[in-house]
């Protein structure tokens, strides 16, 4: 949100005197302009974070954005249009004093590629084979090299098909840890973890959690 400190004007006695000077405020003063996320990718919403000290009565800040050098039509902290990956944006801070005067700041930050996502879109255990199906998605459409990287022994996945297969051995009992991991083209990577709880007659999976890196 927009920041502002303010700053309020201090009355003085000096010794036994009725009479009081009043301190004139000082000026507001733009101190900083930031971006949130930090790092923004592809659909995230940017968010300007302004902070003036001394805001007074009567001052008024508005920012205006811009994308790929072109001028936006809006002047809120949130950057409403949607980004994604390569795009420009800067963002113009504007602080308009009470008496007229007028400061600026500006920051640019380039729109990232999003890493990829994985989650769980579907488990079967029949006839023995316990089987798990994958939703893998892109953002940006990139193709996604998936790893198993951990696993029960025996269980295999099918990277084309995205779906998990294990046949438990009557001895494996217990729960399982599951983790797998995504890669795009650009090297960005996300793991989705979840447990595999067997039991002499059936595998009842636990939700899984999808943790970006």
């Amino acid at each position: 949100a927009l920041t502002a400190d303010h700053t309020q004007g201090s009355a003085s006695q000096h010794g036994g005197s009725e009479a009081a000077s009043q301190e004139k405020p000082l000026g507001a003063r733009l101190v900083s302009l930031r971006f949130d996320p930090e790092k923004p990718v592809t659909g995230d919403r940017v968010r300007a974070v302004v902070v003036v000290d001394g805001m007074l009565e009567g001052d008024t800040v508005r920012v205006r954005w811009n994308v790929n050098g072109k001028d936006i039509d809006q002047t809120g902290e949130i950057l409403e249009t949607p980004v994604v990956y390569g795009d420009s944006i800067l963002a113009t801070v504007e602080l308009v004093g009470s008496d007229g005067r007028t400061q600026t700041l500006s920051g640019t930050v380039l729109i990232g590629n999003a890493p990829p996502t994985i989650q769980m879109s579907g488990e079967t255990f029949d006839g023995g084979e316990y089987v798990a199906r994958l939703f893998v998605e892109d953002v940006e459409g990139d193709p996604v090299k998936l790893t198993l990287v951990q696993s029960p022994p025996g269980m295999v996945m099918d990277p084309e098909a995205k779906t998990l297969a294990w046949r438990p051995l009557a001895s494996q009992k217990g729960v399982f840890q599951v983790v797998l991991e995504g890669m795009d083209v650009v090297g960005n990577t996300c793991r989705y973890s979840f447990d595999v709880a067997m039991s002499a007659s059936e595998s009842t999976p636990s939700s899984g959690k999808d943790a970006t890196q």
